[in-house]
């Protein structure tokens, strides 16, 4: 084929398997939000075959030497795109050869790995991840997670079965089945990486966290109580125009676990989740999800539908959710013109409570259950217990029956607490039902990466003055730049050394942690 056949080639199957994609999002985010849980059981037999049916596009045989040739297309001296020997624009035109080189390069991975695996056998594999999200939601509203251990259990089996197909990729050759886990959601990372990584978050954070829990923790007591859930809807509008996330490109919907869709750079769906006797869960969680959308709003529109907007590593877009909500969201200079606003809706348990008070309650330390609640000093070693029980459930030594216990032990050991009943215990997170396998450890990653990213910012633009004056979108502008922009086309060591002009260096986070804390 010439480079004018492989292009057009390459945009056509690129097109098809993006309008499944499209499909598949939006389906996900309205089960989330608002599908009724009558017809559960036909959506997801619907949402089976249409995942089996992008599968199909990916396995494609026509599709193995375009990608092949065009992973070593060769750059040429100047090109900044492409164009035809007659001078006439080709296919993807906007693409140079670099660009198409590493987008062919991440769908030659998919494709050998999907060859790998036969379709019923994934086809089959999501049906059993879509009625496992559904008994966690049964079992969440009913405390119980009796109704949720057989499914986890064969997901995990699953799970497993599907990894050992896999990892006849040349990329997972010699990894364990976890490994090649972690692997897929952050290429690069490995078991002997994680473990130095959460190995320092022991030996630092844990006897931080032990000395702060000697000490009275600030009163955050009028945060707990009754908020009105319009008027936390109505803070939740002044938030998001705050932060510039706006109609234009996003919307938010609301679900018991907050996540973000993007469908593309103009599409964006986040979600919240208000609690009536909680004023900032919302507020925090609305600003995490926020820095997700922005990320996606922010990827060079050039690459929407191709794998170059989607396959973001976790951590990087954990990055930016993480910075925002804490680096951004827990400072003076963020809620100074915001805070005020937030005191007039609910003058009763904020008119008598001080800007500085309210942040010192916000960015307080003690040890809790629910990782989506905890403190930003504290929330690593959530992760941490997560990998560590993670691990252990993907290797055979921990069975989904035990699992409820090995929770306990973990959270008395690290953290001192002890959940009472499922639901603030093993069953709080859907990530394990939903298939999320090798995630978690990536929530801990990306807010590492966060601190080290930040320093830099700090170096380069008045980051405080910039918030104080309520120009945050000049903030997500420094970010777009020098990282967002960029969406998959590098991995995460090569970006955050664009970034920063430094490799990734995990120092940066416990001494901004200490720092912050040890106070």
């Amino acid at each position: 084929m010439t480079e004018r056949e492989l292009r057009a080639h390459f945009q056509d199957w690129i097109f098809r398997g993006s309008a499944y994609r499209m499909a598949l999002s939006v389906i996900g985010y309205d089960r989330n939000t608002a599908a009724p849980k009558g017809g559960a059981e036909y959506r997801e037999k619907r949402t089976a075959f249409l995942s089996g049916e992008l599968f199909r596009i990916l396995q494609e045989p026509e599709i193995e030497p375009v990608l092949r040739k065009l992973s070593d297309l060769p750059e040429e001296p100047g090109q900044k795109g492409a164009a035809g020997t007659d001078g006439e624009a080709l296919p993807m035109a906007s693409f140079s050869r670099e660009e198409l080189r590493r987008m062919a390069a991440h769908y030659y991975k998919e494709y050998k790995e999907s060859k790998a695996l036969p379709k019923e056998r994934f086809v089959a594999f999501q049906e059993s991840i879509s009625l496992a999200f559904r008994r966690w939601g049964e079992a969440m509203a009913a405390n119980d997670y009796a109704i949720l251990e057989p499914h986890l259990q064969r997901v995990i089996d699953d799970a497993q079965a599907i990894t050992r197909l896999r990892t006849g990729d040349a990329s997972l050759k010699g990894l364990g089945l976890y490994e090649a886990m972690l692997h897929r959601n952050e290429p690069g990372m490995t078991l002997e990486k994680y473990d130095a990584f959460f190995g320092l978050i022991r030996e630092r954070l844990l006897p931080l966290i032990r000395k702060a829990g000697g000490k009275p923790a600030e009163d955050d007591g009028f945060l707990r109580g009754h908020f009105d859930l319009e008027k936390q809807r109505a803070f939740s509008e002044i938030l998001k125009a705050h932060l510039g996330f706006t109609l234009d490109w996003g919307v938010q919907g609301e679900t018991e676990h907050p996540v973000t869709t993007w469908i593309a750079s103009n599409d964006v769906r986040t979600t919240t989740h208000f609690r009536e006797n909680d004023l900032t869960a919302a507020i925090f969680s609305t600003i995490h999800e926020c820095g997700h959308a922005w990320y996606a709003h922010n990827v060079d529109t050039r690459y929407e539908g191709t794998v170059l907007q989607g396959g973001i590593s976790a951590a990087m877009h954990e990055s930016q959710s993480r910075l925002l909500e804490n680096h951004l969201g827990r400072s003076e200079a963020f809620w100074e013109p915001l805070y005020p606003r937030l005191q007039a809706l609910f003058p009763e348990a904020l008119g008598g409570v001080s800007m500085e008070r309210f942040l010192r309650a916000v960015n307080r330390v003690k040890p809790s259950l629910i990782r989506m609640q905890a403190d930003e000093l504290t929330y690593p070693v959530h992760i941490l217990i997560r990998y560590e029980l993670e691990k252990e459930l993907f290797t055979g030594r921990l069975s989904a029956e035990e699992l409820p216990e090995a929770w306990r032990e973990k959270y008395r050991a690290y953290l001192g607490v002890e959940p009472k009943d499922d639901r603030s215990g093993v069953l709080q997170d859907m990530h394990w039902a939903g298939g999320y396998h090798g995630y978690f450890p990536t929530y801990a990653l990306g807010s590492a990466i966060a601190a080290q990213i930040m320093h830099r910012m700090r170096k380069e633009i008045d980051v405080d003055g910039l918030l104080r004056a309520g120009r945050v979108t000049e903030v997500m502008a420094w970010l777009r730049e020098n990282v967002q922009r960029y969406g998959a086309l590098y991995d995460t060591e090569e970006l955050l050394l664009r970034a920063t002009g430094e490799a990734f260096d995990p120092l940066y986070y416990v001494s901004y942690l200490e720092e912050k804390y040890g106070a």
